[in-house]
């Protein structure tokens, strides 16, 4: 998520993606098979993942929201629900030789104690989820992980078969402890956003209680300070290592001061005249508790300014991040008629409470 700040700051356009396909299956792991998930289940972690990740990307971009880099959330599951067995096989299961799958790390030590067809295929799915992304979005570089890396290099395979594309991949090494061991759900001691599975009172503990070993690497990934600040942070530690301000700075600067309450809501729109409408802009006010006001502007959906015929519905989810813990919202979408008339459809002020999703 970090990598990916970074890049957006950088001018980048940043493409979160969610695995409503990919997690119903698991990626293969060293000791066995995965446990399937039903479909509401991953839905569910889905639509947590959403809600999580939306604070830390800038979805309107430098120039606002039709501007040059505003974040974009996708879900890997819009693309793969309706594909048929045939069609996958086909245009995707194509252009994967079986030696080269039968010679990765994961598939090669699980061959003796055997894997399944499902988890033997989850490259070529997570593959599909970039020469997708690079066909609808001009997608070009995928990060992640280190763990990652055959995956990803497989999507810059394929799109290198199937379109004669070029694309690229990154990974970043996996964060692990002073002993060499792992942060995650299956080592242990792994680090939640959500609230509810971590308190931000142990949150913030645990950024303070960080091994003298790690606090320099650890404000490299997770901070933005800047280069002249964390080498400062590492003298002062070398010569006070007990004053821990290493540690501090680090709890202070993952845990900000900033706008911490984040509100989920979704608005039903309907077309009551007799000619079809376009929604092709949206104007928002949001005023925290305080009185602070912020101004969003831009399309209507993330890059998608939907149609709707006469009787239509069209239900539009988005966030909204304040620094109080209530506050309200109001404003309008810009709409446009087959026949060029252009009006705006008042939505009415609405309060946000910390009480959870508004409709």
């Amino acid at each position: 998520i970090v990598t990916a700040m970074r890049l957006q700051r950088a001018g980048h356009t940043p493409f979160a993606l969610v695995g409503g396909a990919t997690g119903m299956i698991g990626d293969p792991k060293d000791s066995g098979e995965r446990t399937l998930n039903s479909l509401d289940t991953v839905k569910e972690w889905v639509e947590n993942l959403r809600r999580q990740l939306a604070p830390f990307f800038d979805f309107e971009g430098d120039e606002g929201f039709a501007g040059t880099n505003g974040a974009t959330l996708v879900n890997n599951y819009d693309w793969t629900a309706s594909l048929s067995t045939i069609d996958f096989l086909r245009e995707v299961g194509k252009h994967f030789p079986v030696n080269r799958m039968l010679a990765r790390d994961t598939v090669r030590n699980r061959l003796e104690s055997g894997i399944s067809y499902t988890e033997f295929s989850y490259v070529l799915l997570q593959s599909m989820d970039f020469l997708n992304l690079y066909r609808d979005f001009g997608v070009t570089l995928q990060h992640g992980g280190s763990d990652q890396w055959g995956n990803i290099t497989g999507g810059v395979e394929l799109i290198r078969r199937a379109e004669g594309g070029h694309a690229h991949a990154f990974t970043t090494p996996l964060v692990t402890k002073a002993d060499g061991t792992k942060y995650g759900k299956t080592e242990g001691g792994a680090l939640w956003l959500d609230p509810e599975m971590m308190s931000p009172y142990a949150f913030h503990q645990f950024w303070l209680n960080v091994e003298d070993v790690k606090v320099g690497e650890m404000l490299r990934f997770f901070t933005f300070l800047s280069r002249e600040e964390i080498e400062a942070l590492d003298a002062e530690m070398a010569e006070n290592p007990f004053l821990r301000a290493g540690q501090k700075a680090l709890a202070d600067q993952t845990f900000p001061e900033r706008n911490e309450f984040a509100f989920s809501y979704t608005i039903t729109i309907e077309n009551r005249g007799d000619v079809t409408a376009q929604l092709i802009g949206r104007h928002w006010t949001i005023v925290d508790a305080n009185g602070k006001v912020q101004e969003v502007h831009g399309l209507a959906v993330v890059g998608h300014q939907p149609l709707l015929q006469p009787g239509e519905r069209f239900q539009y989810s988005s966030w909204a991040q304040i620094g109080t813990r209530h506050g309200t919202m109001g404003g309008r979408f810009l709409c446009v008629t087959e026949h060029a008339e252009v009006f705006h459809a008042e939505v009415p002020e609405f309060l946000l409470a910390d009480s959870g999703s508004l409709h």
